[in-house]
C-alpha cells in the first residue's frame, strides 16, 4: 500500500507541467569545443549523456553515424539533439535537470509540426520526404547540422532564423511539405510528444535556467504522449525501480 501511494504521489508530481525530470550530463568528449562531435557554429548537433539508459527511446539510432551513443564519456549513454531557445546558454560541463515539456522556458515558445517533424525524422535517419535523404550523417555531418540547426530555429523563432530567410533551406521546405503544404499550417502548435518529440527544459542545481533542447520519446502504440490524469498516473507507475523514490512514505 504504501509502494502504491508512493506512486500516486509521484504521478500527481508529474501532472503538472510536465511528464518526467531526469540528470544530464553534456558530454566533454568528441571535438565541438566540449559539446560533442558535431556542433555546427552556435547550434547543435548536441551530445548530451544521460544517466539512465531507459529515457533514450528506441527510436534513436546507434551505431558509427547514429543519433545515439556517439560518444561514451563521461556518460556511457548519450543521444544527439538540437537547441530550440538561443536566449540562454548552455556549459560544456553542465549538469542539469532536465525536464520533458511542450515549449521553452525564457520565451514561452511552443513545439510546433514543424520543429517535431525535422527532429524526428533526423533521429530515425529518415529520408525527410526525399528519395535519397537530406541529412549527411557521414564526413559532412556539420554542414547538414548547421541547416538542420536553422531550420528548427526559424519554426521556434529563433536566432534570427526566420522563413524568408530559410526559403532555400531543404529542411525548412522538406517539413513545410510534410506539415500541410504552407509555413503556417507547420508551425501549428502541438503538444508535448508529437511525432514522438518534446521539449527539454534545463535547470541547473542553482535553479537557473539553460538552453532548452529537443527529446524523441515514442509511447507504446501510437504518435503522441497523451495528457489527462490517467495517462499521467500510468506514466508514474512505470517509474518504479528507476531511482526517481529515494525514501518511503513513512505513516
Amino acid at each position: 500500500m504504501k509502494k502504491i501511494l508512493a506512486l500516486t504521489l509521484l504521478s500527481v508530481t508529474l501532472a503538472a507541467p510536465s511528464l518526467f525530470a531526469a540528470a544530464l550530463t553534456l558530454t566533454l568528449e568528441g571535438g565541438g569545443g566540449g559539446f560533442g562531435p558535431y556542433t555546427s557554429g552556435s547550434g547543435g548537433e548536441f551530445t548530451f549523456g544521460i544517466s539512465d539508459p531507459t529515457l533514450i527511446a528506441s527510436g534513436y539510432v546507434s551505431g558509427a553515424g547514429g543519433t545515439k551513443n556517439q560518444v561514451t564519456t563521461p556518460v556511457a549513454n548519450s543521444f544527439q539533439t538540437f537547441c530550440v531557445e538561443t536566449g540562454e546558454t548552455i556549459s560544456h560541463n553542465g549538469v542539469y535537470t532536465a525536464t520533458l515539456n511542450d515549449h521553452t522556458v525564457l520565451t514561452g515558445t511552443y513545439l510546433n509540426k514543424g520543429t517535431a517533424y525535422l527532429y524526428s525524422q533526423f533521429v530515425t535517419e529518415g529520408k525527410f520526404g526525399t528519395t535519397l535523404g537530406l541529412y549527411n550523417y557521414g564526413a559532412n555531418r556539420t554542414t547538414t547540422a548547421g541547416q538542420l540547426q536553422n531550420a528548427i530555429w526559424a519554426f521556434m523563432g529563433q536566432g534570427g532564423q526566420t522563413a524568408a530567410n530559410n526559403a532555400l533551406n531543404p529542411f525548412f521546405q522538406a517539413a513545410v511539405a510534410a506539415e500541410g503544404g504552407t509555413f503556417a499550417l507547420a508551425d501549428a502548435t502541438v503538444a508535448a510528444g508529437f511525432l514522438n518529440v518534446s521539449i527539454l527544459n534545463l535547470v541547473d542545481s542553482s535553479g537557473i535556467n539553460h538552453q532548452d533542447q529537443l527529446i524523441y520519446t515514442p509511447g507504446p502504440g501510437n504518435n503522441n504522449v497523451p495528457d489527462g490524469g490517467m495517462t499521467v498516473m500510468l506514466l508514474g507507475m512505470s517509474l518504479t525501480g528507476l531511482g526517481f523514490i529515494s525514501r518511503r512514505i513513512r505513516r
